[in-house]
């Protein structure tokens, strides 16, 4: 992630849940969980780029044994503070340097296009190697990305409400090749008026035959690719499906 896009994170963590209220966690959750299932072999669950710790209050929910982790020091604050999340230990750390001993996980998630903040290839694949060091043999990693159709909505202008929150967003491609930017403003009202912050994103499309190539390298094998549709996830095969693909990968044997 930029230091621009880490700073608007920083700055944007105490309105996030509320700015994204309307995203069904629940029900993403609990598809997710369904495909996980048959390919699991235990319950120690690892959420990288947990952020306000949604995701990984869902996770415990289904059972799992949760440990979460974010860039975001003012995200994990916001996650600490949560009754929802007491007992689930939370780390700072990159997901490309992953502060946990080799084998220590059953599964490791990264969702809600965490991976697409890397900045190319080489950043990639790091994110995957450590994903698959801290895997127990027969471990799955979940993760997702965005697809090409979810890029021509980014880089186009957008003004989103949801009750008391505004969202204003200017995307752009950007000049080089895969990066796509956007200048945010995000605002909440309260009762001492309205409070936001703006910045800047900047995100990086990864291809399958790319993304396919990096897990090949870090020794993960994929067991399929999931897009969304109809409110369910569905195997996309070749092609994309939705504005994300959830890829589900295990140790390679």
């Amino acid at each position: 992630m930029t230091d621009s896009g880490l700073s608007f994170y920083q700055a944007l963590a105490p309105m996030y849940d509320h700015l994204t209220a309307g995203d069904d966690y629940e029900a993403l959750g609990q598809s997710l969980a369904n495909v996980l299932a048959p390919v699991t072999t235990g319950p120690r669950l690892l959420d990288v780029a947990t952020g306000t710790g949604r995701s990984a209050e869902i996770w415990r929910r289904l059972g799992y044994q949760v440990i979460g982790c974010d860039l975001s020091f003012e995200m994990l604050r916001s996650a600490n503070v949560k009754r929802s999340l007491a007992g689930i230990p939370l780390a700072a750390c990159d997901m490309r340097r992953l502060p946990f001993l080799s084998s220590r996980f059953d599964v490791v998630t990264c969702v809600d296009d965490a991976v697409n903040h890397l900045g190319d290839e080489a950043d990639l694949l790091a994110s995957f190697s450590e994903a698959r060091r801290v895997l127990a043999p027969g471990g799955v990693y979940l993760f997702d990305v965005n697809s090409a159709a979810a890029y021509a909505w980014f880089d186009e202008e957008h003004v989103l409400r949801h009750d008391d929150s505004l969202f204003v967003w200017r995307g752009r491609p950007a000049a080089e090749p895969g990066k796509h930017c956007a200048e945010v403003i995000a605002l909440r009202r309260t009762p001492g008026g309205w409070q936001g912050t703006e910045g800047t994103l900047t995100e990086t499309y990864f291809d399958r035959k790319l993304l396919r190539r990096c897990l090949g390298r870090a020794g993960l094998t994929v067991l399929g690719a999931y897009g969304w549709r109809d409110g369910g996830l569905v195997l996309s095969g070749s092609e994309e499906v939705g504005p994300k693909t959830y890829w589900v990968t295990r140790v390679a044997t």
